[in-house]
């Protein structure tokens, strides 16, 4: 996969360079005070040409940084004389770093989206809107694609009508739930949740839908053999889960596997990743998402997050170029 975004990159590699290069030259200017009331809508359509060819490309982390931008951009054109220094600040970091990380990517290296975390939200902070969560970033890529991500192993459907379960099973789960939320006997709680979550599983005729059941039975059996540690997120997301039954008894298990809880299942998935001593259904969770490869390593992250914030070589010859231009001016004065 990586290959594939990287040669799918070296062949816009060059036009996309010089766009990244003009548009950040106009942010400069406007960070200066010059280049005339028109430089945002410049660097707003700039942007979006970049970000469009990004996601072609499914470059995704670079792709989200694009879009960030462009929206600070039309942030900063609404407000004219109110701009905030906050938000010029960081759209000036975000146009170095933009580069650099494309050329990472381009010399081989793994999109990290949670790499720009950081940058990510500090662009998001100035425009007063929601900041972005590690699961969302570790996992930008397991729906990255129009599918739905990968197969689940290969089982034979118990036969029991879902959304009949579902009614029959939910108060329970509610229950259990309610018990986990305060503490009531938690571990009795998560022994029934999954217990419930397992028959779902076996009871959905559909791969598509029962992603979900499988992936947070995997979670109830990791918190309940004590694996995870039980916190608020988690608790919240498995009352989302409760909300998804309530879902299927609504519209069907075709709808529900039709139009699957993308968002959950992958915030799920970053705690599939967190699990110490994962037992067997965790590990074939990991393997079929790939979580070993989405997820990389803390110091990897902190590595390459230096990187980026480091002068790029690029940037350096460029420096080189135009101090050796002024001595040249300099020379020919004197």
């Amino acid at each position: 996969m990586n290959a594939v975004v990287s040669e799918s990159l070296q062949i816009v590699g060059d036009e996309l360079a010089v766009t990244l290069n003009e548009a950040r030259v106009a942010l400069e200017q406007f960070a200066e005070g010059e280049g005339g009331p028109n430089i945002l809508d410049r660097c707003v359509n700039m942007l979006h040409t970049v970000r469009g060819v990004l996601r072609m490309t499914e470059t995704y982390g670079a792709s989200l940084l694009a879009e960030e931008m462009e929206a600070t951009c039309l942030y900063l054109a609404r407000a004219r004389d109110q701009a905030s220094d906050e938000a010029i600040e960081s759209l000036s970091r975000a146009a170095v770093q933009l580069p650099a990380y494309v050329e990472r990517i381009l010399q081989g290296g793994r999109d990290i989206p949670l790499v720009l975390l950081p940058l990510l939200n500090d662009l998001r902070a100035a425009r007063g809107k929601p900041l972005l969560s590690e699961s969302t970033l570790l996992l930008l890529n397991v729906f990255g694609s129009e599918d739905d991500g990968p197969a689940l192993p290969a089982f034979e459907p118990s036969g029991e009508d879902l959304a009949d379960l579902c009614r029959k099973l939910r108060p329970r789960f509610q229950l259990a739930l309610l018990g986990l939320i305060k503490g009531e006997g938690p571990e009795r709680s998560l022994v029934q949740m999954a217990e419930i979550l397992g028959r779902l599983e076996r009871a959905s005729s559909r791969p598509e839908g029962r992603k979900l059941w499988w992936v947070a039975g995997g979670i109830a059996e990791s918190l309940r053999d004590g694996k995870l540690e039980t916190s608020v997120s988690l608790k919240r997301l498995m009352g989302q889960v409760d909300r998804e039954i309530k879902r299927l008894l609504s519209i069907g298990e075709e709808r529900f596997a039709a139009q699957p809880p993308r968002e959950l299942i992958n915030n799920l998935l970053y705690y599939v990743a967190r699990v110490t001593e994962p037992n067997p259904r965790v590990l074939e969770i990991r393997d079929a998402f790939n979580l070993g490869e989405l997820v990389p390593a803390t110091e990897q992250v902190e590595a390459v997050r230096e990187s980026l914030a480091a002068p790029s070589m690029k940037l350096m010859h460029t420096v080189a170029e135009a101090i050796r231009e002024d001595l040249a001016r300099v020379k020919d004065v004197l």
